[in-house]
């Protein structure tokens, strides 16, 4: 039963894939949603509580759109390297930064698909990632597998993933994809059991874990016109995604920060 059910999961990814090669290129050049991803990307960073500077050398898993690239640009971050293995996305991402690494790579072997064995980074950073692991055993590999990318010592791995006491079924209506959702006390967990230490886990909407922001915007999501959004994306891309972009943006999402130590 478990090998069907990890067969199940693992048929279904392409989808993903097979979304984003289709739509990619038109998602570019549209600039779609651009400042809300971007503020989204700039509040994730600052409830991280990370010091970034130019001397912080960071690897992003699915750098998608760039929006985190640019939130990190802000910060002062120039030592990047972006692991994307859509080939549309990545193309994009050639294109608009010129200047940074983009590799075709995916966990859990990413030291053995372009990443070299010994380079380490201070910051590892997945933004909706992780969710899409097949089970939490999946999920252990793939976060094992960036923990052995951090600095020891000081590397700092941030992952960002749906609150499924937030989400709840919706964590599966909005995405089939979704396979493996976490809770304020399983991320943090995970994240121990890979090797991390001074785990922190906090809860966001629209990217802050500030409170008022949070009570303001679990108002906004009652009222937000989903059918609305779902008809426009629709037309606009073939899919309806309004119900997806309002829950990133207007459930609890997640904010995991652990620190490698000295040696796992």
């Amino acid at each position: 039963m478990k090998e069907n059910h990890e067969q199940q999961h693992k048929s279904a990814r392409p989808g993903v894939k097979g979304f984003y090669e289709s739509h990619g290129d038109t998602l570019w050049r549209s600039g779609f949603n651009d400042k809300v991803q971007m503020h989204v990307a700039r509040s994730l960073l600052q409830s991280a509580r990370l010091e970034l500077d130019s001397s912080t050398s960071v690897l992003e898993i699915g750098s998608g759109f760039g929006f985190v690239i640019r939130a990190l640009r802000e910060l002062g971050v120039t030592k990047y390297v972006g692991v994307e293995p859509t080939e549309s996305l990545r193309k994009g991402l050639q294109v608009a930064f010129q200047d940074l690494e983009f590799i075709d790579s995916r966990m859990p072997h990413l030291s053995e698909n372009g990443l070299a064995s010994q380079q380490t980074f201070d910051v590892v950073i997945a933004v909706h990632v992780i969710e899409h692991a097949a089970n939490p055993y999946e999920a252990l590999e793939w976060v094992s597998d960036l923990v052995r990318c951090l600095t020891p010592g000081s590397g700092r791995l941030v992952l960002v993933t749906p609150d499924i006491s937030s989400y709840r079924s919706l964590f599966w209506s909005i995405d089939y994809t979704h396979s493996c959702p976490f809770g304020v006390d399983s991320l943090p967990a995970l994240m121990t059991d890979a090797g991390l230490v001074d785990v922190n886990c906090v809860r966001t909407r629209f990217g802050s874990s500030a409170l008022f922001t949070r009570l303001v915007l679990s108002v906004a999501r009652a009222v937000t016109p989903v059918s609305l959004l779902d008809n426009g994306t629709r037309a606009f891309l073939g899919r309806p995604l309004g119900m997806g972009l309002a829950s990133a943006a207007l459930l609890n999402n997640l904010v995991g920060i652990g620190r490698l130590s000295k040696s796992l």
